[in-house]
């Protein structure tokens, strides 16, 4: 018995083990792929086929193609058959013939599985032996499939193997490598889709929450500028929504930055590290605010003016006046403005009218004065006569009681008021450990007026006290130099103007987007991984001592409370102790030396974008370096700047006419690092 192998384009020799039949075979291949790729279900095959002596046979034969999954033996797999009794028997002439398997009739085999084309078999079958009958005759040995020359590259797309890629399987699939997507991207089934980078995850569609987002130092961050992430519609720029309650949040709806409206609050803005919060609106309320140090802390850059809100144990606290205003009852175009007394104590009171019985009058005051007043401490009361020249004494005064006395048998008419102390609050401080630069708010708003309406100046106290010293005592002119002595002692802020906000970014034209499969330009470092030292508080964020912690972080935020905005000569990082530039106003560069009379204050965020400026914290507690090498900083000791370019140092009592940078509240041994700092130039 002869045989030979069959591979593409090669000539077979078959003899049949029983048959009078020599079948000579040759195996041409798969043929041309259609316009869409697909390549069709068939592989042309060609034969030869002689009798026993060798002579080619010409007529019209029944042959069977069996698929096996192995060289003896073993599964069919699918079952070729072309016949008579089929209508699609094989012609041979001069011994040739030619078929393509898989286009007579097809029937699944006997084995596992259903298959009924050639292209499910070579899916799920590496080896595939050919069994041949003949007539009744069985061929033997079985052909073996094999590859062409580049089909052994089918397992491959451009060189990688199909492990990575995705497939449609339900199975999780993990690849190496970068995906860009240009034409969009949905994310639709049972599990969510994830974004994961050394051990920070974003999850999409993940259970109720369309984004869930985990970091290391921010759960998101969206950058402009280079644009990390730029989104843009018709009408908002991106919807948040919750399907179940109908919350939704809307980001660059029409001309509002954020539009959100909630069931019962609208945002909730945490900072973990200090436990502080707050919720805009609060149910009822415009604004709700929480936090460990202060409910909420208001500042304003260009006067200076700063109020904090439920701050320890004041309901608000600041450098300016409280006041209140209403309109100007007879001139529509003004407003009238008090301004609430203020003493050295938490002072309550409770007045009105009474009259002697015979000289005496016992006066119940009201019952809720007694309520809140000390009953021990700091009572006084004035009585005034109305309508007599009658001399009037307190006898005594309580919160509950008020004992006048005058003139036996006078049953005159008299006003009273009690003063007390609030109860809970008499060892309050009046003088404190400085924690925020606390000058004199600048004037630049009250001149302005006066700029344009000479007129009101007549309004304000100096104006009336002007009006009766020359009145009383003939006085035109006034020594106030005792007035301007303690004025300078105490500091008046220079106004500074507002800030103008870096302009709207524009829509980017349609061509300046990358092009599929071009190189993105990598953003700067500092615009993707802010530095872990830049820990500033917000401004009321620290503790009984004035001091923030230092073991917790903070994230930085391009307008950092307490702090303005300066163009740079040179280079700056976080921390560093900054000085006026003379030949570049309105910039800073880093100080130099302990004399340096322009130091104002330590840098706390470098901005990422066009605009080039740094945030400088100029008053409050900050971050600034320190070189420990002039020597060992301790708790309290007094800064200046130091030598080295940049830094602090523990101030030198040798040196006179060194500049006051502040006080350091946390220490520093040796070596150089950032350390917090009570600013305080002076």
């Amino acid at each position: 018995m002869r045989s030979c192998r069959s591979s593409v384009g090669r000539l077979n020799r078959l003899k049949a083990s029983r048959a009078a039949l020599i079948c000579t075979l040759v195996l041409a291949g798969i043929g041309p792929v259609t316009g869409q790729g697909i390549p069709p279900d068939g592989v042309n095959y060609q034969g030869v086929l002689r009798d026993q002596n060798n002579n080619p046979l010409t007529g019209t034969y029944d042959l069977v193609f069996r698929f096996m999954d192995g060289a003896t033996g073993s599964n069919e797999i699918l079952v070729d058959q072309h016949a008579a009794a089929t209508g699609n028997a094989l012609t041979v002439s001069g011994g040739l013939f030619n078929v393509v398997l898989g286009s007579g009739t097809i029937t699944d085999g006997s084995g596992p599985g259903t298959y009924t084309t050639l292209t499910s078999v070579f899916r799920d079958y590496g080896d595939v032996w050919l069994e041949i009958q003949v007539g009744t005759e069985i061929l033997s040995p079985r052909t073996k499939f094999e590859s062409a020359p580049y089909a052994l590259n089918a397992a491959n797309l451009s060189g990688k193997p199909a492990s990575s890629f995705l497939d449609t399987s339900s199975t999780v699939q993990s690849k190496l490598g970068r995906l860009d997507l240009y034409d969009g991207a949905t994310f639709r089934g049972d599990l969510p889709g994830y974004f994961e980078n050394a051990g920070m995850r974003v999850y999409l569609a993940s259970e109720d929450r369309g984004i869930q987002a985990y970091g290391g130092q921010w759960a998101g961050r969206f950058i402009g500028d280079s644009y990390g992430i730029s989104v843009y519609g018709a009408t908002t720029g991106g919807t948040f929504g919750n399907a179940t309650t109908g919350v939704n949040a809307f980001l660059a709806d029409g001309d509002l930055g954020i539009f959100a409206h909630g069931t019962n609050v609208g945002g909730l803005f945490r900072n973990n590290a200090y436990g502080s919060y707050a919720q805009i609106p609060d149910y009822d309320s415009g604004v709700g605010g929480h936090g460990s140090a202060a409910g909420g802390a208001f500042n304003n850059s260009s006067t200076s003016s700063f109020a904090y809100v439920a701050s320890g144990t004041y309901k608000i606290i600041g450098s300016g006046s409280v006041a209140f205003v209403q309109n100007h009852p007879t001139d529509p175009s003004k407003v009238i403005v008090y301004t609430a007394p203020e003493g050295d104590e938490v002072a309550v009171y409770t007045r009105g009218s009474a009259r002697l019985i015979d000289g005496e009058a016992r006066v119940a005051l009201g019952e809720t004065f007694a309520l809140v007043t000390n009953p021990d401490v700091g009572l006084t009361a004035t009585a005034t006569p109305r309508g007599e020249l009658i001399p009037l004494t307190v006898m005594q005064v309580s919160p509950t009681e008020l004992v006048v006395h005058g003139p036996g048998g006078s049953d005159a008419a008299f006003d009273y008021m009690v003063w007390g102390l609030r109860i809970g609050f008499e060892e309050q401080s009046i003088v404190q450990p400085k924690k925020d630069d606390s000058r004199i708010p600048s004037m630049h708003q009250h001149e302005q007026f006066f700029k344009d309406e000479p007129a009101l100046r007549d309004y304000t106290a100096l104006a009336r006290f002007r009006a009766v010293e020359e009145k009383l005592h003939g006085k035109k002119l006034l020594d106030l130099s005792r007035a301007e002595t303690l004025r300078d002692a105490i500091g008046v802020f220079p106004y500074r103007g507002p800030t103008a906000p870096p302009a709207n970014h524009p829509v980017p034209p349609a061509d300046t987007l990358p092009a599929p499969g071009a190189a993105a330009s990598p953003l700067p470092r500092d615009a993707v991984e802010a530095p872990q030292d830049q820990r500033e508080p917000p401004m009321g964020a620290r503790d009984e001592g004035g001091a923030a912690d230092s073991g917790e972080v903070a994230a930085p935020h391009a307008a950092l409370a307490g702090t303005d905005r300066f163009s740079v000569v040179g280079n700056v990082e976080t921390g560093d102790v900054v000085s006026l530039a003379v030949d570049a106003p309105g910039a800073v560069l880093r100080s130099a030396a302990p004399n340096d009379a322009l130091v104002i204050g330590c840098v706390q965020l470098t901005e990422v974008g066009p605009t080039g400026l740094v945030a400088v914290a100029t008053s409050r507690i900050a971050l600034c370096r320190a070189n420990a090498a002039y020597g060992a900083i301790e708790v309290g000791d007094l800064l200046s700047p130091s030598p080295t370019a940049g830094m602090a140092m523990k101030k030198d009592p040798s040196l006179a006419g060194a500049t006051i940078l502040g006080r350091a509240i946390e220490p520093l041994d040796s070596g150089t690092g950032l350390v917090r700092v009570l600013l305080g130039v002076r």
